[in-house]
């Protein structure tokens, strides 16, 4: 299936779990429904919320489009939704395979099959009994088969499918959804919506004014984090279109593409990359995969940077999540990349005292896993998320020949006034360091936080405070010196629009970043 359909299958899929059986949009707040447990183990995830799967399958139905057509099915969506610990609904969805897919047929009393379940531990499965007579292509009875943390059952065509855990993300929506529902989806999947804030400056070719002899380490360096969360979103966490999507939702940290980020002047890079259903790297942040590879992340920074040969990037990698099998998969695709013909000759290789003419035209990568004995670029260990400076002041960079030079790290994740000030706190001790010794020490300083709540809008909260903390500390003419790499979210853009639509952030994204590049040159 196309990633079109796919999010047409997980708009679906979404609704069915936004409508409980006999309620309408009013009835959300109903205090019978249950709120979700937190899951200590498989089975009391299975207790707690949504599960589903969406696969092809063959046949024919009657439409409920009131004029009940027969008509061809290619793809059916099924959707668990467990309400307490003993019940919970059914539904299943056909879809036709149109260039516009449709909604052929519900199935059940009222649009949904009311069932009971009991899980064993002994023989790892879910029982479950439905109330109602379904049809022939949905026995009285079911059995779910648990191993590990996967989720299996029988499709329609008795074939093996696997479960997705839909999470508690589903009831957080429900008033977007509504939205979607009364607007259409021509009006969610307005690619506009994001470029409200959008700005004209161009800073493509700022470095083109630095001295060749200048070190690296002795630069103000713009940096977006997760820097890709604006190419828009793939696979099935892509739930919906245009900017009503669980990525956009839950992950989004930028309003600017990867072109647009060079153009105001961003040259570093935080990505995350996952391996997408197909094996290949893909961009993300957490679960959410992005519509870029890194193949094509990678090229993009290279055409940008033969249109700009004055520039270079640094792109740092956040290391992989997932078991030692998926970390071991991810390491071996990311080494091809990394030693692929393909970019012979624009990645630089990494020694504390590079020069910007050295790195004029190339990217210089920074991997917190390995995945090789020898870099490419380098490997950075002992990475912190500490809030004490003498932890974020004890990281090593390792290059190719295994010469190690001083790391410090601020991407501490405690909230509150305490996390603010430890990014002036790495400003001022980056300001103070000694750049003509032999390994002077390299700075990330992440103004970004990583949210603990459950939507970008916190994302855009902290960082309409955070950014003016940091942009603050530079527009002090006091403060002269270099203050390394800066990450931070939404870069580029002074305001962000709300997910929602009703409001928006003063992020200052874009201060920021011109305040950065002018730090350069005060000294």
């Amino acid at each position: 299936m196309n990633t079109h359909f796919k999010q047409f299958l997980l708009l679906i899929l979404l609704l069915a779990t936004l409508i409980p059986v006999g309620c309408t949009v009013e009835d959300k707040d109903d205090p019978e429904i249950p709120v979700p447990e937190p899951s200590v183990s498989v089975y009391d995830k299975i207790k707690r919320g949504v599960w589903f799967c969406a696969y092809d399958a063959q046949g024919t139905v009657t439409s409920t489009d009131g004029e009940e057509r027969t008509v061809e099915y290619a793809h059916v969506v099924d959707v668990y939704r467990f309400t307490d610990k003993e019940s919970g609904f059914f539904q299943r969805f056909y879809l036709s395979d149109d260039k516009k897919p449709q909604v052929l047929m519900r199935l059940g009393d009222q649009a949904t099959g009311k069932f009971s379940f009991t899980t064993s531990s002994f023989n790892q499965t879910v029982q479950i009994r439905f109330e109602n007579d379904l049809s022939a292509q949905c026995p009285k009875t079911q059995t779910l088969t648990i191993s590990g943390t996967a989720i299996r059952t029988l499709g329609t065509g008795n074939q093996t499918i696997s479960l997705h855990d839909g999470g508690n993300k589903a009831f957080q929506l429900f008033d977007c959804w509504n939205y979607t529902i009364d607007n259409n989806v021509t009006v969610t999947n307005d690619q506009d919506y994001f470029n409200e804030f959008k700005t004209d400056d161009d800073n493509h070719d700022w470095m083109a004014q630095l001295d060749d002899n200048r070190l690296v380490a002795d630069l103000s360096i713009p940096g977006a984090h997760e820097a890709a969360t604006a190419e828009g979103w793939t696979g099935f966490t892509s739930w919906g279109f245009g900017r009503f999507n669980m990525g956009n939702y839950v992950a989004r940290t930028q309003d600017l593409t990867i072109d647009e980020l060079w153009k105001v002047g961003v040259r570093a890079f935080d990505i995350s990359l996952q391996l997408d259903e197909s094996q290949f790297l893909r961009c993300g942040n957490g679960d959410y995969l992005t519509d870029i590879r890194i193949n094509d992340f990678f090229g993009a920074l290279i055409r940008l940077l033969k249109d700009s040969p004055s520039e270079f990037a640094i792109v740092e990698i956040a290391n992989p999540s997932g078991t030692d099998e998926q970390v071991r998969k991810w390491s071996v695709k990311l080494n091809e990349i990394m030693h692929s013909d393909v970019y012979a000759g624009y990645f630089s290789p990494f020694d504390a005292r590079i020069t910007v003419g050295q790195m004029r035209g190339k990217i210089l990568v920074f991997s917190r896993q390995k995945y090789n004995d020898v870099p490419v670029g380098a490997f950075c260990q002992n990475w912190s998320n500490s809030h004490l400076m003498e932890e974020q002041q004890a990281g090593y960079i390792v290059n190719a020949k295994w010469a190690k030079s001083p790391l410090w790290v601020q991407q501490e994740w405690l909230s509150g006034e305490f996390f603010n000030n430890a990014v002036q706190d790495m400003m001022k001790a980056a300001v103070g360091r000694d750049m003509s010794a032999d390994l002077p020490a390299w700075v990330f300083n992440f103004v970004s936080f990583k949210v603990t709540g459950d939507s970008s809008n916190n994302i855009r909260a902290y960082a309409e405070v955070r950014n003016i903390k940091a942009f603050n500390f530079l527009n002090n003419e006091y403060n002269i010196g270099p203050v390394g790499i800066v990450l931070m979210d939404f870069a580029g853009v002074d305001n962000t629009r709300d997910f929602y639509g009703q409001t928006s952030y003063a992020s200052n994204g874009l201060q920021l970043v011109n305040a950065l590049i002018r730090q350069n040159f005060k000294q």
